[in-house]
């Protein structure tokens, strides 16, 4: 009888692993894949080249001209085109991840090495492409040399006028432009060609869309988590040992926007996750979960609902900075512990339980023992 009933119970065993399997063959990309392609990543980019463009027309106005009122107005032109920036960060794949390209490592390694910087500028003897360039290069760099010049309007336009290598910092500052103008018309002009391998590359292989597309996600939120914040605000870790606040890490620290940039971060990945993109079709992670009909470990339900809660948790509570957060980092870091905990609640929602019902593998590391 005992034998009966054990066999019984593999059986039912058995019967739920098909099941669950089943399941997950029955949900298909294809439509999740052509959208991200079509609708989010293309149009994102696209627009993002005509404003970085029209940035760079005003740099070489500027480079011919430098006067106040076209400082005044280039930096208001870099600020708009940051903020537009954190929108396509997170299509860091396809043509994006070409060698000749790597987006946004070269638009976006921050805090900026102002040193490196300045080197370069008085040495006239630089590769933008050299490693040791990273940091020296891209919109953090930019952020530095509109704004971190002087204390005031009139100091940053001398260093560009009068100064005894204001020449060479016209041309670092239109070298650097040239540089991301170049890789994203690049990134543009590539996708046509892509397009169709990203959309039928399917399965769940390291190469994969499906494991491509989790992991530039994943990775995108971490970023979030630890460099726009965790990092700066002193509650990162490094294997283990905790990480010295510096409020000076922020990203766009010089123009004072970091809080504005935080913000339309989490908005792009919030809008990732959704599908949200061009039009009213709406097709993401969250409408997969849904056909997975995915649980969470972390709350009770749903697991597209519970990461879509989440995202308004944290949304809200980073709406509440009006001002850089590097003022409420040297202010009071403590008073930001209810961020950081919202931040991290939403991690093995994505890293765990996320990562198990599409059965992709983490491509990308990191060491701050989540």
């Amino acid at each position: 009888m005992k034998i009966i009933k054990k066999l019984a119970l593999l059986t039912s065993f058995a019967f739920l692993l098909v099941s669950c399997d089943d399941k997950k063959s029955s949900v298909s990309f294809t439509d999740f894949f052509t959208h991200l392609a079509d609708n989010m990543a293309v149009p994102a980019l696209s627009n993002y080249q005509v404003n970085l463009n029209d940035f760079k027309s005003a740099v070489d106005n500027f480079g011919t001209n430098p006067t106040l009122d076209n400082l005044n107005e280039l930096q208001t032109d870099f600020k708009e085109n940051y903020i537009l920036w954190e929108s396509v960060e997170i299509y860091n794949f396809g043509p994006a991840l070409g060698a000749d390209i790597l987006l946004k490592q070269s638009f976006n390694s921050f805090p900026c090495n102002t040193s490196q910087v300045e080197l370069n500028i008085e040495n006239e003897n630089y590769n933008l492409g050299f490693a040791a360039n990273i940091f020296a290069v891209g919109l953090p760099a930019i952020d530095y040399l509109l704004f971190g010049l002087g204390e005031t309007q009139a100091e940053i336009l001398t260093k560009y006028s009068t100064d005894n290598l204001a020449s060479n910092r016209i041309e670092y500052l239109q070298a650097l432009v040239n540089l991301l103008n170049d890789k994203i018309n690049l990134t543009v002009s590539r996708w046509p060609d892509q397009r169709d391998t990203f959309i039928t590359n399917s399965g769940t292989g390291t190469t994969s869309s499906l494991t491509v597309t989790f992991n530039e996600y994943l990775s995108h939120y971490e970023r979030i988590k630890r460099d726009r914040f965790a990092y700066p605000a002193g509650y990162a870790t490094s294997f283990g040992i905790p990480i010295e606040k510096d409020p000076t890490a922020t990203e766009g620290y010089f123009s004072g926007i970091s809080h504005l940039l935080l913000q339309e971060s989490i908005v792009t990945s919030k809008n990732f996750f959704l599908g949200k993109g061009t039009g009213a079709t709406e097709i993401g992670f969250f409408h997969k979960l849904q056909e997975y009909n995915a649980q969470s470990t972390i709350v009770d339900g749903e697991l597209h609902i519970a990461i879509e809660d989440q995202y308004a948790i944290i949304e809200n509570l980073a709406n509440e900075y009006s001002s850089p957060i590097e003022e409420q980092i040297i202010a009071d870091a403590d008073a930001m512990a209810p961020f950081k905990s919202a931040l991290q609640k939403m991690v093995p929602m994505i890293k765990s339980d996320m990562k198990s019902y599409l059965s992709v593998n983490i491509t990308s590391f990191d060491n701050d023992g989540d």
